[in-house]
């Protein structure tokens, strides 16, 4: 994953599963995107990530526009 990315800032790692943004479970990419989109370029989120060890954890991540 690039250190450029915002989702590495945030500190999530190849392997994490997003279960959730601001606790609105998302099952699916749909359910991610619109998400994520919701939120809106420049806010910052709450993730809940799932993990490869089984842990959750919970990161802030400042959404930036698309490129």
């Amino acid at each position: 994953m690039s250190s450029k990315w915002t989702a590495y800032k945030a500190g999530i790692k190849q392997g994490d599963i997003i279960l959730a943004i601001n606790n609105k479970k998302t099952d699916t990419m749909l359910q991610l995107k619109e998400a994520l989109y919701d939120a809106g370029a420049g806010n910052t989120v709450k993730a809940t990530i799932k993990t490869p060890l089984e842990t959750t954890k919970e990161v802030e991540i400042v959404l930036e526009a698309a490129r």
